[in-house]
């Protein structure tokens, strides 16, 4: 696990708690990927965590805060699938999302 950023008002995602990191390369081939959506959480200056989607491409890059319930679905998603299980940040989690461990899937 990272350590906690210090806290503020805008999501960073150079300094923010990563949860998931979509491939920065294809698996077979190595070729880079153009987009991808990463899942972070930052921690705002009363304490509360903000959940956001960091989308980034070569053209743009696009910050959307979603809820933590939002988050929680994203990461079963994600884990449901073998591709992209590996890119799980699951210390992060367990930490930041505990509703992870404890939702109703599906």
């Amino acid at each position: 696990m990272q350590n906690p950023p210090v806290p503020g008002n805008a999501p960073d995602p150079a300094t923010d708690i990563l949860l998931f990191r979509s491939a920065r390369y294809l698996l077979y081939t190595l070729e880079p990927v153009k987009r991808g959506t990463d899942i972070y959480v930052s921690i705002k200056r009363d304490g509360t965590y903000q959940c956001f989607l960091w989308h980034w491409s070569e053209e743009q890059n696009l910050l959307t805060p979603v809820s933590e319930e939002h988050a929680v679905r994203l990461l079963h998603g994600l884990a449901a699938m073998p591709e992209t299980i590996m890119y799980m940040e699951f210390e992060n989690i367990l930490h930041f999302l505990p509703g992870y461990y404890t939702a109703k899937r599906g």
